[in-house]
């Protein structure tokens, strides 16, 4: 009696078998082969994005493809990094200051980072003062800023 060891990467062909054979001078040669099943390859990667569609899990087999000849199924997680968005309001009392102004800049982990800073105009203030004189005179308007 024999015994052979063999490995499969397919869950059907795992077991035992018994054959039974004649040798040449009429005796029975009988060898069991007995089939394990070899695992498949795990393999997980990390990566990061600054894109959110691109963010979640992924799994892919790829068929026949690790060291042992099964499968390799390999799983990848993608998270997405911060990104930063701010709103400055402002106020001048300059004409040429006023707008909206986007400013653009990249974190340290490659993604947008985006202030917005809305500046607005002061209006000027006005005040009334009222004298009173022996002098007849027209009222005076200061203007403060």
């Amino acid at each position: 009696m024999r015994i052979l060891q063999t490995h499969t990467c397919l869950a059907s062909e795992v077991g035992t078998k018994v054959d039974t054979f004649s040798t040449v001078d009429g005796c029975d040669s009988i060898i069991t082969t007995i089939t394990t099943l070899l695992p498949p390859s795990y393999n997980t990667i990390n990566k990061t994005t600054c894109v959110p569609s691109e963010a979640g899990t992924v799994v892919d087999t790829l068929v026949g493809q690790a060291a042992n000849g099964c499968d390799s199924i390999v799983t990848t997680i993608t998270t997405l990094n911060d990104s930063y968005s701010d709103t400055s309001n402002l106020t001048t009392c300059l004409a040429s200051e006023v707008g909206t102004k986007v400013d653009t800049f990249t974190t340290v982990d490659g993604c947008d980072s985006i202030i917005t800073t809305i500046t607005t105009l002061l209006l000027p203030s006005y005040n009334t003062i009222n004298k009173t004189t022996c002098v007849l005179v027209k009222p005076v308007r200061w203007w403060i800023r």
